[in-house]
């Protein structure tokens, strides 16, 4: 069964696509948008889903630059994907590049919460864009905690690839942005955890997510058997 664009949104997303396409033509001064936002919200969200096992409903769920970042970089080294995207003049990475941009761009809009102490995301409002900014203080708040080693497998990118893999982990949150009932105050030390791409995928494989200590027992259970 095939949905329209504006059934497979939800109500968050759909303000998410509005806010978007107004930065596109008012800010980037595109003529046509919706070539943009048409390839991230259909081709760019297959991808992400097929190859690499991220459990977002669309890609507006996602206000993390780094793990865009990684999703153009994998496009391009991608043997099918790098052709698509060439053949279609590369709407793919630009889609997400303006994306990445746009993100930047409504977080420098928003002004600084006066709490330091408290980290906020997940409002369906334009005041969304705080959460992008507070999500960058309790991802370093996690990550100045737990370190730069995966939580799951203990594995470290400054180890395995030197200096280009110096201070780079993704950040898990536990109980998923969209699962929590609009604003509320994520503390980095209990609600968020530092993990791996390869372990990240695979607490993503599944919706619900996979608690932590599945992933650890799946990977006993494997070693063992």
């Amino acid at each position: 069964m095939s949905y329209s664009k504006k059934e497979q949104l939800t109500i968050a997303q759909n303000k998410t696509h509005d806010e978007f396409t107004n930065y596109l033509t008012s800010i980037v001064g595109l003529k046509a948008p919706h070539h943009q936002t048409e390839s991230l919200e259909r081709r760019v969200q297959i991808f992400i889903r097929e190859c690499m096992n991220a459990d977002f409903t669309c890609v507006y769920d996602c206000q993390d630059a780094e793990f865009l970042k990684m999703v153009i970089e994998k496009i391009r080294n991608h043997k099918d994907w790098s052709k698509y995207n060439k053949r279609h003049a590369g709407t793919l990475t630009s889609s997400l590049n303006h994306y990445i941009a746009y993100l930047g761009y409504i977080g420098h809009k928003i002004p600084d919460v006066k709490d330091p102490d408290e980290y906020k995301e997940g409002r369906v409002s334009y005041v969304h864009a705080v959460g992008y900014e507070r999500n960058q203080d309790a991802r370093k708040a996690c990550i100045a905690h737990y370190g730069c080693k995966c939580a799951i497998c203990g594995f470290d990118f400054e180890k395995v690839y030197g200096e280009i893999g110096r201070d780079f982990i993704e950040v898990h949150h536990i109980i998923p942005i969209h699962e929590r009932k609009g604003k509320y105050a994520v503390n980095p030390i209990t609600d968020l955890r530092p993990l791996c791409s390869n372990c990240h995928s695979m607490v993503h494989r599944r919706n619900p997510v996979y608690k932590i200590e599945e992933i650890m027992k799946f990977m006993t259970d494997s070693t063992n058997g």
